[in-house]
C-alpha cells in the first residue's frame, strides 16, 4: 500500500464515520473542524488528518480524531477520541483507545554524555546527559553513552540504570 492509499483510506474512514454521524442529527453543514492530528509529546503534533498534509501515517502512529460543529448565535462542541494507526495489509484500521496511559518509568538510552571529571569524589556528583529521544537530564558520572537508564515520566529524571 502506497503512504497516499494510507492516507486516503485512513481520511475516507474518518470522514464516513463523522460525517454520518454529524448528518444524522443534522449538524453535516456545520461540520467546520479539521478531522484531527498526530499526538505526542506537544499534544498538537503533525500529521494533520487532511489531504493537504503529505506526512506519511506510520503503523502504531498515534493521532486523535476531533470533529467539530459550530452554530452560529449558540456556541460548538468538538469530541475527541485517540487512535493508534494498524496496517493491516491493504487496510488502514484506526482502533479508537479508551485513553493512553502513559508509565511511571520508562528505559532510554544515553545517547551523548559528557566525560566524567577525574577526582570528583563530591556526593551524588551529576554530569548532563542527551538522550535518545533530545530530552536532556542529569545523569551520575560513571553514566556513559550508549547505556541504557532508567527515567521516572512524572519528574523526568534519572533513576537508576537498566
Amino acid at each position: 500500500m502506497t503512504e497516499i492509499q494510507v492516507r486516503n483510506e485512513l481520511e475516507k474512514f474518518i470522514q464516513e464515520i463523522t460525517y454520518e454521524e454529524l448528518s444524522f442529527k443534522r449538524y453535516g453543514d456545520n461540520f467546520t473542524h479539521g478531522l484531527g492530528h498526530g499526538l505526542g509529546v506537544e499534544i498538537h503534533e503533525n500529521p494533520r488528518f487532511t489531504s493537504a498534509d503529505p506526512t506519511f501515517l506510520d503503523n502504531k502512529m498515534v493521532g486523535t480524531i476531533e470533529p467539530g460543529i459550530y452554530l452560529e448565535g449558540i456556541g460548538g462542541v468538538r469530541i475527541e477520541d485517540d487512535i493508534v494507526i494498524n496496517n493491516c495489509g491493504d487496510k488502514v484500521k484506526p482502533a479508537f483507545i479508551d485513553r493512553v496511559v502513559l508509565p511511571l518509568r520508562v528505559e532510554l538510552t544515553v545517547a551523548e554524555a559528557e566525560d566524567a571529571v577525574k577526582g570528583n569524589s563530591t556526593s551524588n556528583p551529576q554530569k548532563s546527559a542527551v538522550l535518545e529521544t533530545g530530552y536532556k537530564i542529569q545523569v551520575p558520572i560513571f553514566i556513559k553513552s550508549g547505556e541504557k537508564v532508567i527515567v521516572d515520566t512524572v519528574d523526568g529524571v534519572y533513576v537508576s540504570r537498566a
